[in-house]
């Protein structure tokens, strides 16, 4: 994948340009790798109301395709010329001072047209907000010191009036929406917890953990259930978990099993856990059997897992995104790596994918990956598709979540969304 960057703010200098605050502009793209760009800068003017892109570089053509949709086209490449899919997302708000770790959101169950919204951040801090119809952000509580340190995960239950929260201070709590209380405070993982998947309605949970430990949790008295680890590597660090509901029936001495008298909705419920090996191991909840593994190809850690229907796709620190089928352990159906340090001779570039979203209309899927770059592929190939901008280069994107007809996205810089 061709590494590139645009001025952050290109989108406003066009804007000017067709609403006439300016007769004429100029923006940067940078095209290459992150050793070797090439910088071209792009003038832009209206001639007889049609935009005119002028680029000071004659292999490098930039085009508007629509309202924020844009094209660069690379001449004199080895393919004779490449084309670059490029969508302005929209900056929605900056809902915390500091950068937001992990977020999540889920429509209202008691008002219409609403969308609930918790935050968390690198100091610890928690919040509570709404969306309205018109994408505007209505505070709701914040919890100064929901942890003592980043909040690396935060999800609803079902019920939209609890949540629960993982901080790098090796705790899982559990508070209402959007009261603020704290009834239930997890821990036994040795390791940071990394993930965390909430059963059915939520009287169960699992949480993941460096450790290498998953461990399943009953929220009604914070009893630890049982603890699955790799029999092959026993301390293999889980760095993501993800839960799959099949139609499968449990035989009749599992349900005999003194565990499953506190497992709810478990039947048919199947985990996958990515590991630090790069294995991504699969348990069946409610037998608490291991089912497969998928191996490491290259012992590059998982860091990014979803499931749907037909494929698994996982994401891996060296940039490596991988498309797996639910009934092949052996070899994934195909494989893209967005960027090879390697090319460039640099081992310092972070290449970790931190997040994927499956957009299923579309056959796209939406990565994050690197300090500032946000991509998204064919999820039949794992081919170019397009790349975002409208934000600052430095941006990390930690989470990308979608909500009805709506996705966000979330990081350093703050909330954004109509990706």
């Amino acid at each position: 994948m061709v590494y590139v960057v645009v001025q952050s703010d290109f989108d406003a200098v066009v804007r000017d340009v067709v609403t006439e605050s300016v007769e004429r502009d100029s923006f940067w793209v940078k095209v290459g790798s992150t050793k070797s760009y090439k910088k071209a800068i792009i003038a832009v003017q209206k001639d007889s109301g049609k935009l005119i892109f002028t680029s000071q570089d004659a292999d490098i053509e930039f085009k508007k395709l629509l309202k924020n949709r844009y094209q660069i086209v690379l001449k004199n490449t080895p393919d004779k010329e490449k084309i670059i899919d490029l969508r302005c997302v929209s900056y929605h708000s900056k809902p915390m001072q500091r950068e937001i770790t992990s977020f999540d959101i889920i429509p209202s169950s008691e008002k219409d047209n609403v969308t609930l919204l918790a935050l968390g951040d690198v100091e610890g801090k928690l919040k509570f907000a709404e969306i309205n119809s018109q994408t505007e952000i209505s505070d709701l509580n914040v919890i100064e010191e929901a942890h003592f340190a980043d909040i690396t995960k935060v999800k609803f239950f079902p019920s939209a009036k609890v949540l629960i929260t993982v901080g790098l201070d090796y705790s899982a709590k559990i508070w209402s929406f959007p009261g603020g209380e704290n009834p239930r405070t997890l821990r036994k993982q040795k390791g940071r917890i990394t993930d965390v998947c909430i059963v059915g309605k939520g009287r169960n949970i699992l949480t993941s953990s460096l450790d290498g430990s998953i461990i399943i949790w009953e929220c009604g008295t914070s009893k630890d259930l049982y603890e699955f680890r790799r029999i092959k590597s026993l301390h293999d660090g889980v760095t993501v978990i993800k839960l799959r509901e099949t139609d499968s029936k449990p035989h009749e001495d599992e349900t005999e099993n003194h565990i499953n008298s506190h497992l709810f909705e478990a039947e048919g419920k199947i985990c996958y856990s990515g590991h630090k090996s790069g294995t991504i191991a699969v348990w069946d909840l409610y037998s608490q059997t291991t089912l497969g593994e998928y191996s490491s190809l290259d012992g590059s850690p998982v860091s990014a897992l979803i499931l749907e229907d037909e494929y698994i796709y996982a994401g891996y620190e060296n940039s490596f995104v991988r498309c797996w089928s639910y009934n092949n352990f052996s070899a994934p159906v195909w494989e893209r790596q967005l960027f090879n340090s390697k090319s460039v001779g640099s081992d310092k570039i972070d290449t970790k994918v931190n997040d994927i979203l499956y957009l299923s209309g579309e056959d796209k899927l939406v990565v994050s990956w690197s300090d500032s770059q946000l991509v998204a592929i064919n999820s039949r190939n794992g081919e170019d598709s397009e790349t975002y901008f409208g934000f600052d280069t430095s941006l990390r994107v930690n989470e990308i979540k979608k909500s009805g007809s709506e996705v966000y996205a979330a990081g350093k810089e703050g909330l954004f969304l109509n990706l």
